[in-house]
């Protein structure tokens, strides 16, 4: 009855542009109208019209709009309607949703309403069956890139085990050395302790592709092992061809120098004069007597002995 004499969005009074005079559509009504006459709700309605339009197309019925109101139509077999609208799903939203999936993976729509019905049955075959374990993963984690609310329960229950959240902590570092290994296999270039960019020498990049292509395996379980040895073999030929060029190792130097001067300069610029004029601590002065020393022998040494800069005393302070 619904599926030739409902048509969603059309209105009695106010026919739809698609019901044009002499189609199908013309004397349909709206799910709301449908459901004032039959006393129920415009929901249920279009339960039964998804329900009928999903049947449709398996080519199980004809499409609704094809028929007209009062018009006689050979229905399938109960078990076979099963399978597009069942009372297992009362919620709108939920049925769904399973509808879709089960239309995108080519199940059965039926068993995976029931299962959605039971989630005690569905936690019992979890925690008894790997292969359902597997399976609950798998759709957990292709779930969990849109489900905010999921990602953010996962997060919390990953910080409240210790036990997870070393394991999360294993799984990012052989994450990384994979990946360091990729770059150095597929790009050519490798960075040194200083963090300089380099090209990779010939000899290097080929153990790099060796390394990668046994950890190129699409498998989630490479040994936390097998990325460990092929990052640390990436790292002992960076070390030997860092030593084994003078102008590298000077470079090296270099950077690493100037990377630590610039910590310590940004640290003592967070000092806030005016907080130590307010504390008048001898033991502040005489550390910063001690730095100035320092800085005042690096002086010395950066220039070769030669003429510095007069530094102004920490007592005219």
């Amino acid at each position: 009855m619904v599926a030739r004499s409902v048509m969603p969005g059309s209105d009695r009074n106010r026919p739809s542009h698609s019901a044009e005079k002499g189609s199908p559509n013309e004397s349909k009504v709206s799910a709301r109208q449908f459901a004032l006459l039959a006393g129920t709700t415009a929901a249920r309605v279009m339960r039964f019209y998804r329900a009928w339009e999903r049947a449709a197309e398996a080519e199980l019925v004809p499409c609704a709009a094809d028929l007209r109101p009062g018009q006689t139509v050979e229905l399938p077999a109960s078990d076979e309607w099963a399978e597009y609208f069942t009372k297992y799903e009362q919620s709108t939203d939920r049925r769904e949703g399973i509808a879709q999936q089960a239309e995108a993976a080519g199940t059965s729509y039926t068993e995976a309403v029931k299962v959605a019905k039971n989630p005690a049955a569905m936690r019992t075959a979890i925690l008894g069956d790997h292969k359902t374990a597997d399976a609950a993963h798998r759709a957990l984690m292709d779930r969990l890139e849109d489900d905010i609310d999921l990602q953010a329960a996962m997060a919390r229950t990953i910080a409240k085990a210790p036990e997870l959240r070393k394991a999360v902590t294993a799984e990012s570092k052989k994450s990384e050395q994979i990946e360091y290994v990729r770059k150095v296999a597929v790009e050519g270039k490798i960075k040194t302790p200083a963090g300089k960019i380099l090209d990779a020498p010939p000899a290097l990049k080929a153990t790099a592709e060796r390394h990668f292509a046994v950890l190129e395996t699409g498998d989630d379980e490479i040994p936390p092992e097998s990325a460990a040895e092929a990052y640390e073999a990436i790292q002992h030929l960076i070390t030997e061809t860092i030593e084994s060029d003078p102008e590298i190792q000077l470079r090296e130097r270099r950077a690493r120098l100037y990377s630590r001067l610039q910590r310590a300069a940004k640290a003592f610029e967070d000092v806030d004069p005016d907080e130590l004029a307010s504390l008048h601590e001898p033991d502040i002065v005489t550390v910063l007597q001690k730095l100035q020393q320092a800085i005042t022998s690096c002086l010395e040494s950066a220039s070769g002995g030669g003429t510095r800069p007069a530094l102004r005393a920490v007592g005219e302070m």
